[in-house]
């Protein structure tokens, strides 16, 4: 059966937007089955929604294995420890897509310089601030990233294993904004399997919705909207209030085309993700995604 045609407003803000991540947990996978997984996806009729793979730096070795070397891998996100760096060269052909890189809790900008010098190439930077920073001191770095130079970005952990790891919509209103008024592109990081809010009884929590988040960008990229303004989408649990239609989609009154979108996710490039089924399986029940590109014509 011929495949249906996904609207190019989906196309525009899907494309390569996840990340695989399947060492990490709920999946964590062995590196063995990570790199199956990854596989199977891309060869996939959802290939298309993958941007590359998140393997921790002291972890390469593995994957390199697996791969048969660099020249057979993704795109590569790479996780490492800014404090611990070392000076180690990369092999040549492997294509480093981004760095991402927590902050110890007690950094101070002055490091920042010296934790550059560690890094083995010039890839895009994303620094994730503590969750329990104020405001103001996240702002400070932000500041900070941006009048250092070259592809520098932050990072925000969406999700995890208990209650406490998921932020407030206020929270993440203010990061969006932060980022956007700081010209830094925002890494997003788990919990964001669905498109859309709910709630996990289990988690005792509200889990952010992937399709949220990016609408909330697009709302502060197109429309300038404030954290005030982007917690209401953020904080929307209606299907009904999202629309797609062939170069537009919709969250209530607001509007976006397919080349505003384009744009837009240069403040949000993607998200690493265990799962690729889960929100394609999600976007197919919304009818936003075909039956047969999740391989399903039934």
């Amino acid at each position: 059966m011929r495949q249906a045609p996904v609207a190019p407003a989906l196309r525009a803000l899907l494309e390569g937007l996840f990340d695989h991540a399947g060492l990490f947990p709920p999946a964590a996978l062995d590196m063995e089955h990570a790199w199956r997984d990854f596989l199977h996806h891309r060869d996939s009729e959802l290939g298309w929604l993958l941007g590359g793979f998140v393997c921790p730096l002291a972890r390469l070795p593995e994957l390199l294995e697996q791969a048969g070397g660099a020249a057979g891998l993704p795109p590569l996100t790479l996780l490492a420890d800014p404090a611990t760096l070392s000076h180690g060269a990369l092999p040549a052909d492997l294509r480093v897509k981004g760095w991402e890189l927590r902050l110890p809790a007690g950094a101070r900008v002055e490091e920042l310089a010296g934790w550059e010098a560690g890094l083995p190439d010039r890839a895009p930077r994303y620094w994730e601030p503590p969750a329990a920073w104020a405001p103001e001191r996240t702002s400070e770095w932000a500041a900070a990233l941006r009048e250092s130079g070259g592809a520098q970005g932050l990072k925000l952990r969406c999700g995890g294993q208990a209650a406490a790891d998921f932020p407030a919509v206020e929270q993440v209103a203010a990061m969006i904004a932060l980022a956007r008024d700081h010209s830094l592109p925002l890494k997003l990081t788990a919990g964001l399997h669905h498109p859309l809010r709910h709630w996990r009884p289990e988690l005792g929590a509200w889990m952010h919705g992937f399709l949220n988040l990016y609408l909330a960008a697009l709302a502060a990229q197109v429309h300038g909207l404030e954290p005030r303004g982007l917690a209401p989408i953020l904080a929307e649990t209606r299907r009904d209030a999202f629309h797609l239609q062939g170069d537009e989609l919709r969250w209530r009154e607001l509007r976006f085309n397919t080349l505003e979108i384009r744009e837009a996710r240069r403040l949000l490039p993607g998200h690493g993700s265990c799962s690729i089924d889960e929100p394609a399986t999600d976007l197919r029940a919304m009818g936003w995604l075909p039956g047969d590109a999740m391989g399903d014509t039934t």
